[in-house]
């Protein structure tokens, strides 16, 4: 990460339902809760010894995977849009990401029907890019509000990628 642009890094706890996250089909081993938030500090702490100032958002239990701030919003300059999840036990969650960076960004709202995990997305400099799902949950980016975009029809690993701003 070039952290020569980039002043801050938005950070979210981990949830004490961590261990209710989505997970990939057939994964049944028990999350240790407690690990993962020591993880998360050490994340946290790498992240400020790169020089980013860390803005903490709380976690929120009725959103177990609310640690991960990369998928509920896409921030680019001054503006971030707050997306709408695919996942029904994610619906709600980008509501503390928005009022955090509605104090420091222009916020855009993606219209219904459309859904994006922003951990799905690339940022080049023509616009976004982002992998389309094989599921039923294929994105409608006719609804990002004007926002340049384009989709890619080859799948896309996961990654995780930091909110930074």
């Amino acid at each position: 990460m070039d952290t020569r642009r980039a002043k801050y890094a938005v950070v979210r706890g981990v949830a004490g339902t961590y261990n209710e996250c989505i997970r990939r089909p057939g994964i049944i081993r028990p999350i240790d809760v407690e690990l993962a938030r020591r993880q998360h500090d050490s994340y946290c702490q790498t992240l400020e010894s790169l020089g980013l100032e860390l803005i903490r958002v709380a976690p929120d239990d009725r959103y177990p995977d609310c640690c991960f701030v990369e998928d509920p919003a896409v921030v680019v300059d001054s503006a971030v849009m707050v997306l709408n999840l695919g996942a029904s036990s994610r619906v709600g969650e980008a509501d503390g990401i928005r009022d955090v960076l509605g104090a420091l960004k222009k916020v855009y709202e993606m219209a219904p029907p459309a859904t994006l995990d922003g951990g799905d997305v690339l940022l080049p400099a023509a616009g976004f890019m982002s992998g389309l799902p094989t599921g039923p949950t294929a994105p409608d980016l006719s609804h990002s509000n004007g926002w340049s975009t384009r989709s890619v029809t080859r799948p896309l690993r996961s990654s995780s990628v930091m909110c930074s701003i």
